[in-house]
């Protein structure tokens, strides 16, 4: 993570930002099938909750690699 990033998080974001970044390269995609596994379903309850607080004529929609 960057320094202006770290600058503008903190706390659990911050750490969850880090651990991604260990751990994923763009072209080699994850370094570690369970970490991978791990942030998909992090990435799919928060989408869950987003969802569910949102309008239902707003779709949320993940992405993963």
């Amino acid at each position: 993570m960057d320094e202006a990033m770290c600058a503008a998080v903190d706390g659990d974001l911050a750490a969850r930002l880090c651990a991604f970044h260990e751990h994923v390269d763009h072209e080699r995609r994850w370094d570690d099938p369970q970490v991978a596994a791990a942030h998909r379903a992090e990435g799919e309850s928060l989408r869950g909750a987003l969802a569910n607080v949102l309008p239902e004529t707003l779709r949320v929609r993940t992405g993963f690699w």
